[in-house]
């Protein structure tokens, strides 16, 4: 089902897609003037397309569906959440890819480490085969290293079914002296390389 794209000449950039977004924040102070300099007057242009028109090269993926929202039960053994979502590319190139978790900054470290990750196997009817262990959200295996899925080819599809397990909710005892609820938040991204080669 994979297909490594081999062109080692093609420049690596990319860009990352995922349900969720990445807050990245920029701070700081100080008492000293603030001094620009510039260049002066960039231009862009673009042409407009007609409605029927459709990029003939490039890649663009879109993952779609709905985020988990998973509260665990803790009476419970191996309670678990599916996550159940399509990668699209939407472009006519075939690119590579690879997706994994990525987790908050303000999360209970004890519960991202009891929770184990399984991506699923899943046959040409869309029906799960398999479950295969990917690490847990606090250190997610790869897409690709667990399934060796890494390429997807131009307009298609591909399911991404992810399953996240508590097996024993006895893990967490003492992790929270208050009682209160342990929270994880995590985004699911995909990265992917630019197919085409930009000067």
């Amino acid at each position: 089902m994979s297909t490594t794209l081999k062109n080692t000449s093609r420049k690596k950039t990319w860009t990352a897609v995922g349900v969720g977004a990445l807050a990245v924040a920029v701070a700081g102070a100080g008492a000293y003037s603030t001094l620009t300099t510039s260049i002066a007057d960039n231009r862009f242009s673009a042409a407009v397309p007609e409605e029927t028109d459709e990029p003939v090269e490039g890649a663009l993926l879109v993952l779609e569906g709905k985020e988990i929202d998973k509260t665990f039960d803790s009476d419970t053994l191996n309670d678990w959440a599916v996550g159940d979502w399509t990668l699209t590319n939407r472009g006519a190139s075939a690119t590579e890819f690879d997706g994994t978790f990525q987790l908050h900054n303000d999360i209970d470290q004890a519960l991202a480490e009891a929770l184990k990750v399984q991506y699923a196997v899943v046959d040409d009817a869309g029906d799960v085969v398999r479950w295969r262990d990917a690490g847990t959200v606090a250190a997610t295996g790869s897409l690709s290293e667990v399934l060796g899925i890494d390429s997807i080819a131009g307009e298609s599809t591909i399911p991404v079914v992810v399953r996240v397990l508590l097996e024993d909710p006895q893990v967490l005892v003492g992790a929270d002296e208050t009682g209160a609820p342990l929270h994880v938040l995590a985004d699911f991204t995909v990265s992917y390389l630019d197919p085409i080669e930009r000067s």
